[in-house]
């Protein structure tokens, strides 16, 4: 699970369309990285869930870590603003050996999102991992 850092002042200091600039160079970033079959779901306002199916938890991370840094290393213009921010992340690995239970997505939805704001508490512009 994926939020952006400060994106609210963002949309506060320079509007919502530039906050939808921001999020789509986010997905375009995210993009870059991706497989095809890897999934970007947007979950909430700035949050984005990625899903990285049959790939063990290093390789994961090394994905995550190169979206990390090269959005942290993008800028957006956007009329006479030059603008950047960060992300955080909050990571775990699924062992799909496990019988599928209903309750396993949101199970998975609240480790995440846990992790990711252990992100955010431990400075930003990482990512924490179960």
């Amino acid at each position: 699970m994926c939020d952006l850092d400060f994106f609210k002042n963002i949309n506060d200091t320079y509007g919502h369309i530039a906050g939808d600039y921001m999020l789509k160079l986010f997905v375009d970033t995210i993009k870059e990285h991706l497989r095809n079959s890897d999934i970007i779901i947007r979950y909430g306002g700035e949050e984005f869930i990625i899903m990285l199916p049959a790939i063990n938890k290093e390789k994961a991370f090394s994905v995550l870590e190169k979206i990390r840094i090269s959005f942290a290393n993008k800028v957006l213009a956007y009329k006479d603003f030059i603008i950047n921010t960060t992300v955080s992340m909050g990571m775990m690995e699924i062992n799909t050996n496990d019988y599928y239970q209903p309750t396993f997505l949101d199970d998975y939805i609240n480790i995440v999102d846990q992790k990711l704001y252990l992100a955010k508490k431990n400075g930003r512009n990482r990512i924490e991992i179960r």
